[in-house]
C-alpha cells in the first residue's frame, strides 16, 4: 500500500489506513498530520461515513483512529440512542481507566486535556446513572465511576436526595443501638469519613426544604448517619427559631407552646 495515491483506495477503511500510513511516515511531525485527518472526517460529518448502512460506528470509528476522543463520544451517545449511550458510556470508562485524553487531538493545549477528559466521561456516566433512577444502587454503580472524586460525591449526596425513602436506607443505612451507622451500601466502597461527608452533603439538601416537616426529619436523619451532630442541634434551633419569622411571630408561636 506504501507509495500508492491515497485516490486509488475505494473504501473508507482504506483511504483511512492509507491517511494514517502517511501521516506516520513523516518524520516532523506526525501528530498535526493525525490532525488534519481528523479535522477532515469532522469536516466531512456522519452522513459521509454512514452511507453504507454501519450507522452511527461508521463514523464513530474513523474519529477513533484520528484521535477525536470527544466527538467520537459525543456523537455515539446523541446519535445512537440509549444503546449509543450504554456503548458511549463504557467506551469512556475504558478511556479513562486507561488515562486517555478524551479530546479532539488538535482542539486542545496539552494542559487542558486532563480536565476536558473528566468532563466528557462525568457527563456520560451521569447521563446514563439517571436512566437507573428507580434503582438507586444500579445508578450508584455508574456515579462511582465518575473520576472526579469532588463530583462524584456530590452527585451521590443528590442521589440519595432524589431517592424514596426504602431506597435512600439501602444506601444511607441506618443507627445501630449505640449511634453507629449499619448496613449502608456506600460503606462498601468508600471509606466511612468519605460516606459521612456524603450524607452531610445529603442532608444540607433536605434541610434548604425544612419548612416540610418530613424534609426536616430526612435532614436530621442524614446528619445523625453521617455523625454531624451538631448540625442536628442547629437544625432544630432553626425550626425552633426560623430567621425568616418576625420576632413578634416566634412570640406568638413559643406562647403556643
Amino acid at each position: 500500500m506504501c507509495g500508492q495515491q491515497l485516490q486509488s483506495f475505494s473504501t473508507v477503511e482504506d483511504y483511512l489506513f492509507g491517511c494514517l500510513w502517511l501521516a506516520l511516515m513523516d518524520k516532523d511531525n506526525p501528530v498535526r498530520k493525525i490532525e488534519a485527518i481528523g479535522a477532515s472526517i469532522r469536516k466531512y460529518g456522519p452522513s459521509h461515513f454512514a452511507a453504507d448502512g454501519s450507522g452511527e460506528w461508521g463514523y464513530v470509528l474513523p474519529l477513533i483512529a484520528s484521535q477525536q476522543f470527544e466527538t467520537a463520544l459525543s456523537y455515539l451517545a446523541e446519535a445512537g440512542g440509549p444503546t449509543g449511550l450504554m456503548q458511549a458510556v463504557h467506551l469512556g470508562i475504558v478511556f479513562a481507566q486507561a488515562k486517555v485524553n478524551v479530546v479532539d487531538l488538535g482542539n486542545m493545549p496539552l494542559s487542558s486535556r486532563g480536565s476536558a477528559r473528566r468532563d466528557v466521561v462525568t457527563a456520560l456516566l451521569f447521563n446514563y446513572a439517571m436512566l437507573f433512577e428507580s434503582q438507586p444502587l444500579a445508578s450508584l454503580e455508574y456515579l462511582l465511576l465518575i473520576p472526579s472524586h469532588e463530583e462524584r460525591n456530590y452527585q451521590i449526596a443528590n442521589l440519595i436526595h432524589r431517592s424514596p425513602q426504602d431506597q435512600r436506607t439501602i444506601l444511607v443505612g441506618v443507627l445501630d443501638d449505640f449511634g453507629n451507622r449499619k448496613d449502608a451500601k456506600l460503606d462498601d466502597y468508600l471509606q466511612e469519613d468519605e460516606v459521612s461527608a456524603i450524607l452531610a452533603s445529603a442532608a444540607e439538601l433536605y434541610k434548604v426544604q425544612a419548612s416540610d416537616r418530613s424534609k426536616a426529619l430526612s435532614s436530621a436523619s442524614l446528619f445523625m448517619l453521617g455523625y454531624r451532630h451538631s448540625k442536628v442541634v442547629q437544625l432544630l434551633n432553626e425550626m425552633l427559631s426560623p430567621v425568616d419569622v418576625s420576632n413578634e411571630d416566634k412570640k406568638i408561636g413559643r406562647a403556643h407552646v
